[in-house]
């Protein structure tokens, strides 16, 4: 017989069509019967087993073939031939191993056909499956006559091998690949959130059950003719629609963005969502994927709780009413000519009712302001004497802790045409903080000044000042900062004084400098009347 390379032609024959068939399989189980069956033919051999391995080299899958007879599920009978038997041994050294005779090779387990009296020995050969520079699996090819096998043999199934590790590897990856596939569309079907996946430009290509259900769209219908897309400016979003817009943004393909919007279904139905859009790279194309959350109920249940906190303040507006009409009438009575000591009473109990009166109007102005409602309470405002009223308020305060407060007002500034009391509001708000978080006997500085046709208003604190990462939250409600962690605060007062800020058109930030305090700005357009404001 001819030679080729080493092998006779009828085995490199053989070789070519065992790789041929080896290549043509991803599926596990076949490919294992495979290796099997297609190796014990090759060599001649009665039976032989072949064993699994995971990347950790621990059992997953293994099978045996005995007279032409697939014998399948035998990891845990094979376990014990990794620990004490050929296939350990071939596992921890790593090479190929040929056995003339079982009877005399202590690494051959013995099991019940080997115990017996008049038992024949046996040859056999054990070849590690190598892929990608690890064990995927171990050959294992026995024949009943002893000395049967040669070197001619061994290489030969070593070739084999060499096939079937790639051929195990790949089946490997493919059910990795089939099992995680199965796992994402089952974690995507089953998600309590409607999710839609879709192009950069809006068109669907895939939506999950829930999505289908909040649509009221057949998936059929929402990839051919539903289109959605991401918000393109404030309050104003396309989440379904039949007809795309025609001016449509492309999103930061690194940025996700989080928004309340509200989703309008097939039957008409708007539902107030929340959205998370995230761009993403699927096969190499770029897409989005939209999760979105029903919020209806704590729509409802956030207006329920804002209309009592609203009610609950406008009933408390008329008692504290009451009070300060009475502390003026106790003023007028000069109460204090009889007792000296009624003085400091009097005056803590109408500071404290003021304070009361300012919390109460900033609460019922919040929601006001929330809404968007315009400032309704406009007049022509001296800037000078706002700033000066506002010190005094909070004047007291400031002398109890030996602060000093300075005043710089720019002269000859002009009358803004404003909401009076939502300003010295503000500007009180800020004089607190600044004399909250400055030591005792430190410096709080105000100022005013007129730079390119807008008010610059600014509150410069002496305290530790603030860390980078709170400065873009602080003015966001139920946000608070305290960094003695003993300061309280509901988190109102900074997002009132965004929002009385911006409703008059003008925009308010923070620079600061940790251990060297905080300076509060904002800046007001010039309106002197109506129109222009």
């Amino acid at each position: 017989m001819k030679e080729m390379n080493g092998f006779p032609k009828t085995s490199l024959e053989l070789m070519i069509r065992i790789s041929r068939e080896l290549a043509n399989s991803l599926d596990l189980s076949r490919t294992l019967e495979q290796v099997l069956f297609l190796s014990t033919k090759a060599v001649g051999a009665e039976s032989g087993s072949l064993i699994v391995l995971d990347s950790n080299r621990q059992p997953v899958d293994s099978a045996m073939v005995v007279n032409n007879h697939l014998i399948t599920g035998t990891t845990i009978q094979m376990a014990p031939t990794l620990m004490m038997g050929l296939a350990g041994w071939v596992l921890q050294h790593n090479h190929a191993v040929l056995v003339n005779d079982t009877r005399l090779d202590e690494r051959w387990l013995k099991r019940e056909d080997d115990l017996q009296v008049n038992s024949q020995g046996k040859s056999a050969i054990c070849v590690p499956l190598i892929a990608a520079y690890q064990i995927a699996g171990i050959l294992t090819i026995v024949h009943n006559e002893p000395g049967y096998f040669d070197s001619t043999h061994l290489d030969f199934l070593q070739a084999i091998a060499d096939q079937a590790g790639i051929a195990l590897h790949n089946a490997q990856l493919y059910n990795q690949l089939e099992a995680a596939h199965s796992r994402y569309q089952e974690l995507f079907q089953d998600s309590i959130d409607p999710i839609f996946i879709s192009t950069k430009d809006g068109k669907i290509l895939e939506a999950n059950r829930q999505a289908v259900l909040m649509s009221g769209y057949h998936l059929t219908d929402l990839k051919e003719r539903v289109f959605i897309f991401y918000q393109l400016q404030a309050n104003e979003t396309y989440l379904l629609t039949t007809t795309p817009p025609d001016d449509v943004g492309t999103p930061d393909p690194l940025k996700m963005l989080t928004y309340e919007s509200s989703l309008i279904n097939k039957t008409d139905e708007v539902i107030p969502v929340l959205v998370n859009m995230r761009p993403l790279k699927i096969d190499g194309a770029s897409q989005i994927q939209w999760i979105i959350r029903d919020i209806s109920e704590i729509k409802e249940l956030r207006q329920y709780q804002e209309d009592s906190v609203a009610m609950i303040y406008h009933d408390l507006r008329s008692p504290i009413a009451n009070i300060i009409s009475a502390v003026d009438i106790l003023h007028s009575m000069h109460l204090e000519q009889k007792d000296p000591g009624v003085t400091s009473l009097l005056h803590i109990l109408s500071r404290s009712t003021d304070r009361m009166q300012r919390l109460t109007s900033n609460l019922l102005d919040f929601k006001f302001l929330e809404a968007r409602q315009a400032v309704i309470k406009r007049k022509q405002s001296s800037i000078s004497e706002i700033v000066t009223d506002a010190v005094q308020t909070i004047q007291l305060g400031t002398e109890s802790k030996a602060q000093h407060i300075q005043v710089n007002v720019e002269p000859g500034l002009p009358e803004l045409f404003i909401d009076t009391d939502m300003l010295k509001r503000v500007l009180i708000n800020l004089l607190e903080n600044a004399s909250k978080f400055t030591p005792k006997e430190g410096v709080i500085q105000v100022t005013a000044t007129q730079t390119d046709g807008n008010i610059l208003f600014s509150v410069q604190d002496s305290g530790p000042g603030i860390p980078p990462d709170a400065l873009q939250l602080i003015f966001e409600k139920f946000v608070t900062f305290s960094p003695d962690k003993q300061t309280r605060s509901m988190g109102i007062g900074l997002a009132f004084c965004r929002l009385a800020v911006e409703a008059h058109g003008g925009k308010i930030w923070v620079e600061s400098d940790p251990g060297n305090g905080s300076n509060f700005q904002f800046i007001l357009p010039v309106a002197l009347n109506q129109q222009e404001a």
